[in-house]
C-alpha cells in the first residue's frame, strides 16, 4: 500500500471510528429478501469487523439497500476496501459514487443515449429494447423530477460531520487521481462538482 493510501485509511478510521452502530432494525431500508439477508449478515457487526471477503463478495451489491444510518455506519468499510484492494472492490466504487452524487435529469438522458448507441452497435448483446430501457429509466427520471432523489441524497449525506465529509472528498479525489482511466463517465469529478468540493 502506498503512503497516500495508508494515510487515507487512517483518516477514514479517525473520522468514522466513533460512529455508533445504527441498531439491528436500522441497517437497511425495505423488507425484501435481499434487505433481510443483508440485515442478517451485518447484524451486530461493527464496520471494522466485516471481512473484506464479504465486502468484496455478495455484500458489494448491497450499498443501495442500506438505510441512511446503515450507509453512514458501513461506508468506511467499503471505502477502506476500495483503497486497500481496489480490484477486489469491483463495483463498490461505482455504487458509492451513485449514492454520493446528487442525481440530475441529464444523467438519465445520458444513460438513455449510451444505451441506444450500445444497442445499435451490439444488438445481439442488448438485454432490453429501447422501449424497455425507457420504461426502466422513467421511474428514476420521475424520482428526479419530483425531488425524491434529492431528498434521499440529503437523508444520506446529512449524517456526515465536517470531518467525515472532508475524508469522503479525499477518498473521491484519491480514486479520481489514482484510477482516472476507470472512470470514463467522470463519476468522481461529478460527485466533487455537484457536492463534495464544498468540504
Amino acid at each position: 500500500m502506498t503512503p497516500e493510501a495508508a494515510k487515507l485509511c487512517k483518516d477514514i478510521e479517525n473520522a468514522f471510528g466513533s460512529v455508533p452502530y445504527p441498531g439491528d432494525d436500522d441497517i437497511v431500508d425495505g423488507c425484501d429478501w435481499e434487505s433481510q439477508e443483508t440485515r442478517k449478515i451485518l447484524k451486530g457487526k461493527h464496520w471494522r469487523d466485516v471481512p473484506f471477503e464479504d465486502l468484496g463478495g455478495w455484500l458489494r451489491d448491497i450499498t443501495p439497500l442500506l438505510s441512511p444510518a446503515g450507509f453512514h455506519f458501513y461506508l468506511p468499510a467499503f471505502m477502506t476496501l476500495t483503497v486497500v484492494d481496489y480490484r477486489r472492490a469491483d463495483i463498490i466504487p461505482d455504487a458509492i459514487f451513485l449514492l454520493l452524487t446528487p442525481r440530475e435529469l441529464t444523467d438519465y438522458d445520458e444513460k438513455q443515449r449510451k444505451f441506444e448507441e450500445f444497442a445499435e452497435t451490439h444488438p445481439e448483446a442488448a438485454k432490453f429494447t429501447a422501449e424497455e430501457w425507457r420504461q426502466i429509466n422513467e421511474p428514476m427520471r420521475d424520482m428526479c423530477r419530483t425531488g425524491t432523489a434529492q431528498r434521499r441524497f440529503d437523508a444520506r449525506v446529512s449524517r456526515f460531520t465536517q470531518e467525515q465529509a472532508k475524508v469522503i472528498r479525499q477518498f473521491i479525489e484519491y480514486l479520481r487521481d489514482t484510477y482516472a482511466d476507470d472512470y470514463t463517465d467522470d463519476a468522481p469529478q461529478k460527485a466533487l462538482d455537484r457536492y463534495w468540493n464544498r468540504f
